[in-house]
């Protein structure tokens, strides 16, 4: 079996209501704001949702056989954002 290497960078908005249109249904709109205000920053937030979608792929990955190595431990946050093309402040 040959390898391919490929890294996936996830990454959450730590701003999500910046995404809102008027398009947007207000169930959608109204609890955003409240629920992040339930942790302790916006940071802390968007770490939680960035956790539970690596959890979420890693598992769907080694259900297809797929390996994996999640790493951590990078120089800087604004660094990884900026090698993919991110805003720092909001990623």
């Amino acid at each position: 079996m040959g390898t391919a290497r490929i890294s996936v960078v996830f990454a959450a908005d730590t701003y999500p209501e910046a995404n809102f249109t008027e398009q947007t249904p207000a169930f959608s709109k109204v609890p955003v704001p409240a629920i992040i205000s339930q942790c302790s920053s916006r940071e802390a937030w968007a770490f939680k949702q960035r956790a539970m979608a690596v959890s979420i792929f890693l598992l769907a990955a080694a259900a297809h056989d797929v390996q994996t190595c999640p790493m951590e431990g990078f120089v800087s946050i604004e660094a990884v954002a900026n090698a993919v093309g991110l805003d720092p402040a909001r990623y």
